[in-house]
């Protein structure tokens, strides 16, 4: 397949995943870990505010398919990384905007996981509206594409 399409394919398949996951009449998914848990292992290096998330460069280098995304779900604030065959997003929630959960989409096993969050497991929120590139990784966090 040729790696554009399935990049598309995986978006499609992410979003539909985690829009079925987003019905309110469901319960919400079991976390696998906690965020402090999953955060301390060295390859999940976590942002554990909406502030730091803001400037954690870290998002920037997954950069296929317009990633990472940022958009605002509900009470919480999103970013989504893409992947090959999946997507992750992190939830920030949106008062106090600490690191609510992490989830897992994955296209080729059309699954939804919840890999960090509450132990009464995460609802993802339904997300309306557009996104937009995390401001941080377009032209080095420039809106005008000058660097210094």
């Amino acid at each position: 397949m040729i790696p554009s399409v399935r990049v598309v394919t995986a978006i499609s398949i992410s979003i539909a995943a985690l829009s079925a996951a987003c019905d309110k009449s469901h319960a919400p998914i079991a976390c696998v870990d906690s965020l402090a848990t999953y955060c301390a292992i060295p390859s999940n290096p976590c942002a554990m505010t909406w502030s730091e998330a803001q400037s954690d460069t870290w998002f920037c280098m997954f950069t296929i398919a317009e990633s990472p995304l940022q958009a605002d779900c509900g009470n919480y604030h999103a970013i989504t990384l893409t992947f090959v065959d999946s997507s992750r997003t992190y939830y920030y929630d949106a008062k106090s905007g600490a690191l609510a959960a992490v989830i897992t989409a994955d296209a080729n096993h059309a699954t939804v996981m919840c890999n960090a969050g509450p132990t009464t497991g995460f609802t993802p929120p339904v997300c309306s509206g557009g996104s937009q590139t995390l401001p941080i990784c377009v032209d080095g966090g420039t809106a005008d594409g000058a660097t210094d």
